[in-house]
């Protein structure tokens, strides 16, 4: 302590100098490190659950869904206790396909198929635009003959 001197920046004022010690500076980068990671690991916790429902519910789309397409009519059938929709090709007025940003990556998309005063309504359908042109083709195919 004996050679210890306090040098001023104002020697009237008395002000002292001093330097930044490195915990000092490395402090806050440590914990905006650590902020980081935790975040992450919250925005993981929370992305997890909703990425396992969406493929939970895409597997039990797939596996309960059928889709019929003949020369005469379209039916749907979907579900676990099966529930059955039918339209009959020569009363199809339109066949529409809806997709928003996430279905056009995902290539899906809703299938709306409407008749005199009867839609059915497909959504989340993988390739909608085969779906689409296949029931066009058969409805194409009955006005020929």
């Amino acid at each position: 302590m004996e050679n210890e001197t306090t040098y001023y920046v104002n020697p009237e004022k008395k002000e002292e100098t001093f330097e930044l010690s490195q915990k000092f500076v490395l402090r806050p980068v440590i914990y905006l490190i650590i902020g980081f990671f935790a975040l992450f690991i919250i925005i993981g916790i929370l992305i997890i659950p909703v990425a396992m429902f969406m493929l939970i519910s895409r597997t039990w789309r797939y596996i309960y869904t059928k889709i019929t397409i003949s020369p005469s009519v379209v039916a749907i059938t979907e579900g676990y206790s099966p529930r059955t929709q039918e339209i009959m090709i020569d009363k199809i007025e339109k066949v529409e396909v809806n997709q928003g940003i996430m279905d056009k990556m995902m290539n899906t998309g809703t299938v709306i198929i409407s008749a005199a005063g009867h839609n059915i309504t497909m959504r989340k359908m993988d390739d909608p635009f085969v779906i689409k042109d296949k029931i066009v083709r058969h409805i194409e195919a009955g006005k020929e003959h």
